[in-house]
């Protein structure tokens, strides 16, 4: 026969349990590559990291690192400035971990990648509540597939207040990634690095929100909402779109080939951002994958943009075969040719657009920009 525990005892070993997990939360601080190795092999939910002034190898492998919501492992930099990672492979490695914080450091001169994080190849199990926060990752590569922050198999993550400058495929890479958020970078191209493209979603990735961010010359494709990606690495496996349901908002593009290229994806929300100068189109809308069971590329939404442009831009939209252009819309968007009067060629006629007023695009010391306050219903709020 079961007996009841007295609801004083209960709380008294709720509360004692609650007590216990602060209380054997630990606090590590680190000096050297060596000593970093060794602490991480051994962190649990709570615990922290800080890794003292000064330059590390990397290499470091977090393997099934488990935090929680309420109590996440914290590994932390002391200052962008202070710790820095450079000239190995890559700095970090996360495998299935969970619910763990990298911020605070800088990751540079790596051949691989800056930081890769992934799922260890457990569809069923994949890794959650990662954030990458106030992070330098510059010079990667220089030339061919290698990234700055690569994620595999990552559900409810964040990248935020991150600084990215030359790398060889992309600043970000995502295969297989949902329920995510990527806000407030700066990812910048410079010379020397292959720079494929800035932020690449593809392998199934859905539900991803893109905003508030800054690209400077972020390579072919600012942003590329798709790609070609093997059978074998989607995320959901059988999965017959490359990114579904992403939303681009409050962005500022300025140069580069292309700002945006719709690849194998369906039902991108464009809105409220600038896009200032392409080199050569604004968009590209393109079907890379040649299995034919695969969505065509379709139901773009673009509404509410500032579009800036000159003789440079002589094909607004690229339209590749086996897409569906037409099931795009535009909508309230404002165009302004600086160096003439033309209005842009679309694949559908837009409803309510703007063209040729002068908008009077301010830019900031950042690099961003201010547009005059009488076109406040376009571009990024603030």
């Amino acid at each position: 026969m079961m007996h009841k525990i007295p609801l004083k005892i209960s709380l008294f070993l709720m509360i004692f349990s609650l007590l216990s997990c602060q209380l054997f939360a630990k606090e590590y601080s680190v000096k050297n590559n060596r000593e970093l190795s060794i602490v991480v092999k051994k962190l649990v939910a709570g615990d922290s990291v800080k890794i003292m002034p000064g330059e590390y190898q990397g290499g470091i492998s977090l393997n099934q690192l488990k935090g929680t919501n309420d109590k996440p492992i914290r590994i932390s930099g002391s200052g962008i400035d202070q710790t820095i990672f450079k000239n190995g492979k890559q700095a970090f490695h996360l495998v299935n971990c969970h619910y763990i914080i990298l911020e605070n450091f800088t990751v540079k001169n790596f051949s691989i990648n800056g930081i890769n994080a992934d799922d260890g190849g457990s569809q069923e199990n994949p890794s959650s509540g990662l954030r990458f926060e106030n992070l330098s990752i510059r010079e990667i590569g220089p030339k061919g597939n290698f990234d700055g922050l690569k994620l595999s198999g990552l559900h409810n993550f964040i990248v935020s207040n991150c600084s990215f400058a030359g790398w060889g495929g992309s600043a970000i890479d995502m295969v297989g990634c949902h329920s995510g958020s990527i806000s407030n970078n700066r990812i910048t191209g410079i010379d020397g690095f292959s720079q494929n493209t800035g932020i690449q979603i593809k392998g199934g990735t859905s539900s991803i929100q893109v905003f508030n961010n800054y690209f400077n010359k972020a390579g072919q494709r600012a942003i590329n909402l798709g790609g070609s990606t093997g059978l074998k690495w989607f995320r959901p496996l059988g999965a017959k779109y490359e990114a579904k349901d992403i939303e681009v908002v409050g962005n500022t593009f300025e140069g580069g080939m292309a700002h945006i290229a719709f690849v194998t994806s369906q039902n991108a929300n464009v809105h409220h951002n600038i896009f200032y100068k392409p080199e050569k189109w604004f968009f590209r809308i393109l079907q890379e994958t040649q299995d034919p069971s695969f969505i065509k590329s379709q139901k773009g939404q673009i509404r509410n943009n500032i579009f800036v442009f000159d003789n440079k831009a002589r094909t607004f939209i690229n339209i590749g075969a086996n897409t569906l252009p037409q099931t795009f819309t535009f909508s309230s968007n404002l165009w302004e040719d600086i160096e003439g009067k033309r209005k842009p060629s679309l694949p559908v006629k837009e409803i309510n657009g703007v063209y040729n007023k002068a908008v009077k695009v301010k830019q900031r010391e950042d690099g961003t920009f201010e547009v005059d306050s009488k076109y406040s219903t376009y571009g990024p709020k603030k």
